[in-house]
């Protein structure tokens, strides 16, 4: 399980065929070889330690579903570590199950070092996307400001745009979406309920 803020940054450092290298300050992360790392979102399991940061291997579901496979070496990454028992929950709770790629609609940045982002949202995982609800934009626990047509509308503070990778994207730039868990869940809970009446 994550939160969806951001322990620090990391540089895709190589990439070859399913296995990427990542650059980053281990003291800080302090992985181990078999731990969970959320990476731009993508719950991803160290393989391989380096002295200057960690390797693991991708599946055909993630080079499918998230932007992993499609990102430049020496692109900005967000990593977070698996939550550890008595860790303060900040943000909200992501399970690291990327489900599907959105795409900046609109990046307006302000005066005073806010930016909006406009985000679409693929037409599966717009139900649920609701107005004040959470949502993970690569990895990181946003609130829906507003919903457009299909897209959500994100307010960024000059500190989430200074920490992550957000900061540095462009309109037309693909992200890593994962819905709100809770939303999720209800959803669920609620067509299975009705359902079920159906049949009755």
């Amino acid at each position: 399980m994550f939160t969806g803020l951001i322990r620090q940054n990391g540089i895709l450092r190589e990439r070859s065929g399913k296995t990427i290298r990542i650059d980053c300050d281990m003291a800080r992360l302090q992985p181990a070889h078999g731990d969970s790392v959320a990476v731009n979102g993508a719950c991803l399991t160290v393989v391989r330690m380096h002295e200057d940061g960690f390797g693991a291997d991708l599946l055909d579901e993630t080079l499918e579903l998230t932007t992993l496979g499609r990102l430049e070496t020496g692109s900005r990454l967000n990593l977070e570590p698996a939550l550890r028992f008595g860790d303060s929950l900040g943000g909200h709770l992501l399970s690291g199950h990327v489900e599907g790629m959105g795409q900046v609609v609109r990046k307006v940045s302000r005066n005073d070092g806010d930016c909006e982002l406009s985000v679409s949202i693929p037409h599966a995982l717009n139900i649920y996307a609701i107005h004040k609800g959470s949502i993970a934009i690569d990895g990181v626990s946003l609130t829906i400001h507003e919903l457009e047509d299909h897209a959500v509308v994100l307010e960024l503070i000059p500190e989430t745009l200074a920490a992550t990778n957000l900061g540095g994207l462009s309109e037309g730039d693909k992200v890593n979406l994962e819905m709100d868990m809770m939303v999720k869940t209800v959803q669920h809970s609620v067509e299975r309920i009705l359902a079920a009446m159906n049949k009755d």
